[in-house]
This record gives C-alpha cells, structure tokens and sequence, in this order.
C-alpha cells in the first residue's frame, strides 16, 4: 500500500470522527461535541476520493478505503441518530 495514500485517508478519517465527537480535540480531557455537516463532509471526501480513484488502487488501498468509509458511515449514522433522539 502507497504509504501516502494511506496517511491521507487516515488523515481524512481521524477528522471526521474529531467531527463525530469522537476521540479529543485539543488540550482538552473530554471528547468536542458532534458536528454532523463537517463529518459529513470528510466523509464525502472520501467517497469522492474512492470515486476518482476507481480503477487505479492496488487491492490493499481499496479494501482500506472500503473499510474506513464503511466504518464512518455506521458512525455517523449512530451519531445523527443520537443527536435526533433515535433510539440507536
């Protein structure tokens, strides 16, 4: 797997889960409150990565972009979920 390919979708996937209110922002000891439009936009950035890329990744890049994107979609569905009262 191209090391830079790698460090960009991990790169893109550590920001949206930042933006799902996952993991900690800054200094702080507890995790920031879910921004689902700015999640959604990495998320849609990989997509769209995954999109322009069709074709052109060893079979390594794409099951781990497949992966990663899978992962944040669940996410960020549990998150709106969440954040509309659903019950998860």
């Amino acid at each position: 797997m191209n090391q830079y390919f790698a460090a960009l979708v991990t790169m893109l996937a550590h920001s949206a889960l930042l933006a799902l209110g996952e993991g900690q922002s800054g200094a702080e000891d507890r995790p920031s409150a879910p921004n689902l439009p700015e999640a959604r936009s990495f998320i849609d950035t990989l997509d769209m990565l995954q999109e322009k890329t069709s074709g052109n990744l060893s079979d390594d890049e794409r099951s781990y972009l497949i992966s990663v994107l899978y992962d944040l979609r669940m996410r960020y569905l549990r998150a709106s979920s969440s954040a509309t009262g659903g019950s998860g």
